[in-house]
């Protein structure tokens, strides 16, 4: 496992207010995950092609669901291709989900 050279934290929403997440792209894998305490609690797989980074799945442990924390990593992760120049596709239900709800919302 190749972890990203640049980790990013997001923030934990729930009562663990010492936690935080680390977020890392692992290359090799073509997949991002989620750590907490150097658990892996949750993943996005993703494929890149031709300019373009389809995220295809995301899964989120059952104990952390609920918590808001697949919305903070979906946006996280879809903030980091953006601002690595791609076109961001989405085709994972949970992910496309949740982008529809927050255009709805205007967040």
């Amino acid at each position: 496992m190749t972890p990203d050279p640049h980790p990013a934290s997001v923030d934990l929403p729930s009562t663990e207010q010492d936690a935080e997440i680390i977020v890392r792209r692992l290359d090799d894998e073509s997949r991002y995950v989620a750590l907490l305490a150097d658990r892996e609690i949750g993943s996005i797989d993703y494929r890149e092609s031709g300019g373009e980074t389809e995220l295809y799945a995301t899964f989120i442990e059952p104990e952390f669901r609920d918590r808001g924390l697949a919305g903070e990593f979906i946006d996280h992760v879809v903030d980091v291709a953006r601002s690595a120049g791609t076109e961001v596709i989405v085709t994972c239900p949970v992910a496309s989900a949740h982008i529809a709800a927050r255009r709805e919302t205007g967040r």
